[in-house]
């Protein structure tokens, strides 16, 4: 059987056999030389652990030597003795190694072997190891990157391809796309501190909203009044502390009372929204304070409109019963909408867990 390299047959390389006669050595799959040998448990016969392998994928059962079934073991160490006895020549020798290595070093020895074959990455030519740098040093097809436009080309098309020109011309296009990202963030940046400025002006007229005064009773929950503290609510509810703790005593409603002193949440499934309410015609939001009812990391995607079109968004993931502050500083909008979505497995409805509660927001018209 080939070596590892897969280049010429053992028993053709074997240079010192001391004494050993190979003919007790031989595989009987494959008549060459055994190769990390392994055994049949019943009749002891010795195969290539590869022979043995391609064996019995057409015949998972029976043993090459006529055994009812194979069980794989060792190889008899007087077998293994013999084979440590023979000196082999390296698979390489057609290309210039002479070295001959005991048969136990010789599967270390062809890895790392400076005449073993390895392709050139641009012409794909098999050259010898030790040779691979010097040739793929001058190789005409390797790719070639230039240092200053980054421009790739084959080392033989240098003269054609990447002129001073078109290296001149490479960079100016890479300096425009960069002197656009830029201006891009410049400008969000212009925005951002013009939204800054704007919520700073603005900040003595925020209101923080906590919940706290939604209704009178404190072991209940209900829907959210459609008009509350000036806004309009859509798809919300409201849960006290004494309810939360009776009816979801292990839930991130129990949990979220404990980052406020009010004894009443908001909490919505999926789909939701806050709009204004006339006469006013828009609202300024700096920030909501935000957790999961039931689970880790449930997405929650927060969009501002303006007469109807999508002017904002903001992605958080929301932790189980641990409220977490969430900046916006978005003004000039007349609707929030929220939407919580997460991985759906297939035992449960999409809505499923899908809770997320607000412990409190700021806002200011």
């Amino acid at each position: 059987m080939a070596s590892l390299s897969g280049e010429g047959y053992l028993r053709d390389r074997v240079r010192d056999s001391s004494g050993v006669n190979i003919e007790h050595l031989e595989c009987s799959i494959c008549k060459d030389l055994l190769w990390i040998p392994v055994a049949c448990q019943t009749c002891e016969t010795p195969f290539c652990s590869a022979c043995i392998k391609q064996w019995r994928t057409n015949r998972p059962i029976k043993c090459p030597n006529l055994c009812d079934t194979f069980i794989e073991r060792k190889c008899p160490p007087f077998i293994v003795k013999m084979l440590s006895q023979l000196q082999i020549a390296c698979a390489y020798q057609i290309y210039g190694c002479m070295e001959i290595i005991p048969y136990e070093a010789l599967e270390k020895h062809e890895l790392q072997c400076d005449y073993r074959r390895q392709q050139c990455s641009g012409c794909h030519l098999e050259v010898s190891k030790r040779e691979l740098a010097n040739h793929e040093a001058n190789c005409a097809l390797i790719d070639v990157t230039c240092p200053d436009c980054k421009f790739v080309y084959k080392r033989c098309d240098a003269s054609m391809v990447h002129t001073d020109n078109v290296c001149l011309k490479e960079q100016l296009r890479q300096l425009r796309i960069e002197f656009q990202e830029n201006k891009r963030e410049l400008q969000d940046f212009s925005q951002q501190m013009k939204e800054l400025r704007t919520l700073q002006a603005l900040s003595h007229k925020y209101v923080t909203i906590t919940f706290h005064n939604l209704m009178n009773s404190y072991s209940k929950r209900g829907a959210c009044p459609e008009l509350y503290r000036g806004l309009k609510w859509s798809g919300f509810e409201y849960m006290y502390e004494s309810y939360a703790r009776m009816k979801h005593a292990n839930s991130g409603y129990v949990y979220a009372f404990q980052s406020t002193d009010s004894s009443c949440i908001i909490f919505s499934s999926s789909h939701a929204s806050i709009s204004v309410d006339p006469p006013n015609e828009a609202f300024s939001v700096l920030a909501l304070t935000a957790c999961a009812a039931w689970i880790d990391n449930l997405q929650l995607t927060i969009t501002g409109h303006r007469n109807s079109i999508k002017i904002k968004n903001h992605v958080s993931a929301l932790r189980f019963g641990k409220p977490q502050e969430i900046i916006l500083g978005w003004t000039d909008i007349d609707m929030l909408t929220f939407e919580s979505s997460r991985e759906i497995r297939p035992s449960e409805t999409p809505n499923s867990g899908n809770q997320f509660i607000f412990t409190c927001l700021r806002f200011a018209y």
